[in-house]
């Protein structure tokens, strides 16, 4: 039997989640790039803002691996995409919401083929007796 990891499975702690996270990129005095992990007051900073929402236990958060892609996602966009905070939530406010909706298209698409089947079903028992009564005449 396979495994099939819980993406929503909380068990990173925040020294591993900063780890986790791609790497900020530091300009040395030699001129070469070092990367170093995001630091822990980032990601709690981020906690506080409502950007991602660990399980907490305690006073200890843990991350699930949909919170380090998250992570993830808020770095590219101020890191490389040079988008302030208040922007970030905006976007990932509008990528849940979009979410959300793909969701609700997927539900509706479904309930619609299953109406179509039952639909199906009905006139084909409408038809049924019809094709039995012409016969007997």
């Amino acid at each position: 039997m396979a495994f099939v990891k819980d993406r929503d499975e909380p068990i990173y702690t925040i020294s591993i989640a900063a780890k986790l996270v791609r790497p900020v990129v530091v300009s040395t005095q030699k001129g070469v790039e070092a990367t170093r992990p995001i630091h822990a007051q980032t990601l709690r900073m981020y906690d506080r803002l409502g950007l991602v929402k660990p399980r907490k236990v305690g006073k200890n958060r843990f991350y699930s691996d949909r919170d380090i892609e998250r992570l993830q996602q808020i770095q590219h966009l101020t890191q490389n995409i040079k988008v302030n905070l208040s922007g970030v939530a905006y976007i990932i406010s509008l990528m849940d919401q979009m979410g959300k909706m793909e969701l609700l298209g997927e539900t509706i698409e479904a309930m619609l083929r299953e109406a179509e089947e039952r639909a199906g079903q009905i006139e084909v028992r409408r038809s049924a007796p019809r094709a039995e009564n012409s016969e007997e005449a």
